[in-house]
């Protein structure tokens, strides 16, 4: 099955004695631009191997189409795989440009050197030194069944429907146009409990009625989507400190900032846009590290900037009216950050933020006038943290 993949085509760039840095499968689309799984079946291949070295669950037998179907759509750009473990390019004419992560390889690599001990090379069986800057490693990939389920999703009708031709229409259960459901068929509670997930955290509302689900998108989620099925993972909550603020919670940080019809606000460490999402989208910057949620930001329509939030506030000249954030809590994080937001604050603006109750009383930013509210206990779902409200106005 490896040798396989490893010995795929007769590019140059392919080597049957090994895994490489790349290989090319041609005719992964068929004359009719539809997918060729014949072809597909060796990426597949590939998948399963480098899936049993994550410790993860095997695609099944045509799991590589979905995966595929983005790819014709965009064609010729470079996109992360499995975690980071394959990058993969597909041209307009059918032919994939596949680059496996040097660690992988190296190990795939061991696997041919066991079956055929006298064929690989040794620099082949060498692991390598330093990994290679243009791969990078997410966190744990999200099982391939919660993937292809987020992929069938299907639209939630907005508009009266007929069953058939002589029925009256039925009204609609939503009107949210973006509205997504799961497709008709079998799938496990597990399974869907792991996508619903994955589909609060990038702004989906769950609704139920009549034992009928679906969620409400304020944007068009499903390229938000695409790239979850691409990479295969979601931002690590842990790593990037992400507990989404509740528009409960949310609503009363906005309504202490006392945003005027002219101000300039930010939300640095934006999220999904939690917080951006109750200020003026026209006038409103975000600041978020994670690409997936700078995807979700921009679909929704704001002026978006990629970054370490540290690291950008200390070069840029910008300043800002009104700055609302809710910072990461863990080994004290949330004093740097919010010590970095002050200095983006202009003169007689200020900064609201979501802090935790240890904070209450202390003197953060000099030269602020410091306002804080009342604790509020168990503030983000899942997490038992009490949390305190600051408004710091610049004098």
């Amino acid at each position: 099955m490896v040798r396989d993949v490893a010995d795929t085509g007769e590019h140059v760039t392919n080597q049957p004695q090994g895994f490489g840095m790349r290989m090319i499968v041609a005719n992964m689309l068929t004359s009719y631009d539809s997918i060729n799984y014949d072809r597909a079946g060796y990426l597949n291949d590939l998948r399963c191997v480098i899936a049993k070295f994550m410790g993860r669950e095997e695609p099944r037998h045509g799991d590589t189409g979905p995966l595929l179907e983005i790819f014709r759509r965009r064609t010729g750009d470079w996109h992360e795989v499995d975690g980071g473990t394959i990058r993969m390019k597909m041209y307009k004419k059918g032919t994939c440009h596949i680059q496996v992560h040097p660690d992988m390889a190296w190990r795939l690599n061991a696997v041919l050197a066991s079956l055929y001990p006298l064929a690989i090379p040794a620099s082949f069986r060498t692991k390598p030194k330093a990994r290679a800057k243009s791969h990078k490693l997410f966190g744990r990939p999200l099982p391939f069944s919660v993937i292809n389920l987020l992929h069938s999703m299907r639209s939630e009708p907005c508009t009266p429907t007929r069953t058939d031709r002589w029925a009256e229409p039925r009204p609609p259960l939503t009107d949210c146009k973006w509205a997504l459901r799961f497709d008709y068929g079998n799938h496990s509670a597990v399974v869907q409990e792991e996508a619903e997930r994955v589909l609060a955290m990038i702004g989906g509302v769950r609704r139920n009625k009549n034992a009928h689900v679906w969620f409400d998108f304020d944007y068009n989620a499903r390229p938000v989507l695409d790239e979850i099925v691409l990479s295969g993972c979601i931002p690590d909550q842990k790593a990037h400190q992400f507990y989404p603020t509740s528009v409960e919670l949310g609503t009363q940080l906005i309504e202490l900032a006392d945003i005027g019809p002219t101000h300039r606000c930010a939300e640095p460490q934006a999220g999904v846009g939690g917080l951006a999402d109750l200020m003026p989208k026209d006038r409103t910057r975000c600041i978020e590290i994670s690409e997936l949620h700078c995807n979700v930001l921009r679909a929704k329509g704001y002026d978006v900037t990629q970054a370490d939030f540290l690291e950008w506030a200390e070069t840029t000249t910008e300043r800002f009216d009104r700055i609302a954030m809710n910072p990461p809590f863990s080994e004290g994080r949330w004093q740097s950050h919010t010590k970095a937001a002050g200095r983006l604050v202009a003169d007689n603006g200020n900064l609201t933020a979501i802090l935790p109750a240890s904070a209450k009383g202390k003197d953060l930013l000099p030269g602020f006038d410091h306002e804080w509210s009342s604790v509020i206990d168990n503030a983000f779902a899942g997490v038992s943290v009490s949390v305190v409200m600051l408004k710091a106005t610049k004098q």
